[in-house]
């Protein structure tokens, strides 16, 4: 598996690889379970989670910039690199609540 974790802890799953091993598919297999006994938490979560459950999982950590979050990452200047894949989160152009300023 292959992810980046947000400040060395928070795993984020909006660019992830699977390679198709028996761990793997033991992995995805957890994490879909966790997701549907807990559909009120985030499925990311609920992936980290999973890796607790499904040991021996090798994971290859991934840049920042495989999962650039376009408003918070940048507003911060956590990551500097390049940006590979740009994440832009629809929840916040949907969600009538949410007042941040979005991109467009």
């Amino acid at each position: 598996m292959a992810c980046h974790f947000r400040h060395k802890k928070e795993l984020l799953t909006g660019t992830i690889y699977f390679q198709p091993t028996k761990k793997a598919f033991e992995l995805i297999d957890k994490w879909i379970e966790l997701v549907e006994q807990n559909s009120k938490k985030w499925e990311q979560r609920n992936l980290q989670t999973a890796l607790a459950f499904v040991k021996d999982v090798r994971i290859e950590k991934l840049v920042g910039g495989y999962t650039f979050i376009y408003d918070i990452m940048r507003k911060t200047g956590e990551y500097k690199g390049d940006i590979f894949v740009e994440h832009f989160q629809a929840s916040r152009v949907s969600n009538p609540d949410n007042k941040r300023r979005i991109r467009k």
